[in-house]
């Protein structure tokens, strides 16, 4: 009787030992995704596909975004674009992850230059300013042309110039030729440095001082000049450098290349009226034949 119910005992347990076996799921060894690399615009939507291996697994796959804000993922491996940039969609099962790259590109709407044209020295190189708008692109290029190599070169928004003369560039979004936008750029000699017959000066008030100045190079091709203060109530220069002084103070006069961004400045400092000799002893050297003959001011110069 013993015997018997101890057969029994072991018959069941082998059958509950065969059932668990059937029925618990077999250690997760590979995960792998039909796609390792996805491009997408904003709004566009993709599908991944995961397997498990070994191939009886049945359980659980869960999905997961590392930044949702750039892409987001259902629960059966449905993805969709957000906003442009970069994130993984992982795959996660048994204790492992998979992972596949999602780019979001941007979608160029609208491209401008500040100006319709621009005037550039012979020796520039440097970058043009531009606006895109989105401000900030991912994964979205731009295709840059010059209508004229032998005077200007671009490459990405950055110039070079290699000659002078007249050159169009042009730029579009590759993705979207029609978003585009051109500017017509001059390049020819500038004015790249001035030079004032002086750099500062000391003035009496109501008195007049006369600046000149010296241009490189001297064949520019826009040689003009333009002369102001930066206190007219102090002092007021004329476009021909002639200084007159006003009241006490202080003050700059400067001169600057109307077309390039070449200037030179002159610090002019303003004291009282000019001393009269004939009511004031102290300054009895300023009198005629004595070591200010002339009646010469303090900047050296005969008024």
């Amino acid at each position: 009787m013993m015997k018997n119910i101890m057969m029994r005992f072991l018959m069941l347990a082998v059958t509950v030992l065969a059932l668990y076996s059937c029925s618990a799921e077999p250690e997760v060894s590979k995960i792998v995704l039909d796609q390792e690399l996805i491009v997408l615009v904003p709004g566009q939507e993709a599908e991944l596909v995961v397997s498990v291996e070994p191939s009886g697994y049945s359980g659980k796959v869960d999905w997961e975004s590392t930044d949702s804000e750039v892409v987001s993922v259902e629960q059966n491996g449905k993805i969709t674009a957000v906003s442009p940039g970069r994130a993984f969609v992982l795959a996660k099962a048994g204790g492992l992850t998979q992972g596949c790259a999602v780019t979001v590109k941007s979608v160029v709407t609208s491209i401008e230059f500040p100006s319709a044209s621009l005037l550039l020295d012979e020796n520039y190189g440097g970058q043009l300013q531009y606006v895109t708008v989105p401000e900030e692109l991912v994964a979205t290029k731009l295709i840059w042309e010059s209508s004229d190599k032998n005077v200007l070169i671009v490459s990405e928004g950055f110039v070079q110039v290699v000659g002078l003369g007249r050159v169009t560039i042009t730029v579009w979004a590759e993705d979207n030729p029609q978003v585009r936008a051109s500017i017509e750029v001059e390049v020819a000699k500038l004015i790249t440095s001035i030079t004032l017959s002086q750099s500062t000066a000391i003035m009496y008030e109501n008195k007049t001082l006369q600046l000149s100045a010296t241009v490189t190079p001297t064949d520019s091709a826009y040689p003009q000049l333009k002369w102001y203060s930066t206190d007219n109530s102090v002092v007021t220069v004329d476009q021909n450098g002639l200084v007159t002084s006003k009241k006490q103070g202080q003050a700059k006069v400067v001169v600057e290349a109307v077309s390039g961004s070449a200037k030179a400045e002159c610090n002019i400092t303003v004291s009282g009226p000019l001393p009269n000799p004939e009511t004031d002893e102290s300054v009895e050297d300023l009198k005629p034949g004595t070591a200010f003959e002339g009646w010469t001011d303090i900047t050296g110069n005969e008024q």
